[in-house]
């Protein structure tokens, strides 16, 4: 349900932009996409491999939008939009685990 929406929006940016170029992509998948793969809990913390998988073939379609980087790998074009699509999910998945964990670490010792 969340990677339909996601997808729908890449479509949307697809269908409705005629030049797109890595900084126009960032802008809009940081404020059209994203939040729809963010804002579901599903996303950090998926039951099954598959479901991970389907959030992140999203990122992969998004990333493919732009023109000169369509025939590189995935890897190499994170690495060329660099900013708000670099990290894939599941980095972000780590990060926010290790986050969560050090809260909840200090929740249960006050200082």
């Amino acid at each position: 349900m969340v990677a339909n929406k996601a997808n729908r929006m890449v479509g949307i940016i697809r269908r409705t932009f005629d030049f797109m170029d890595e900084e126009i992509l960032r802008i809009l998948y940081k404020t059209l996409v994203r939040p729809h793969l963010e804002y579901a809990n599903s996303i950090w913390n998926p039951l099954y491999n598959k479901d991970a998988q389907i959030i992140e073939k999203v990122q992969r379609r998004a990333t493919k939008i732009v023109p000169s980087l369509k025939e590189m790998c995935y890897e190499e074009r994170l690495k060329k939009l660099h900013e708000s699509i670099n990290s894939s999910l599941q980095k972000d998945k780590r990060r926010y685990d290790i986050s969560f964990q050090d809260h909840a670490r200090n929740q249960r010792n006050p200082i």
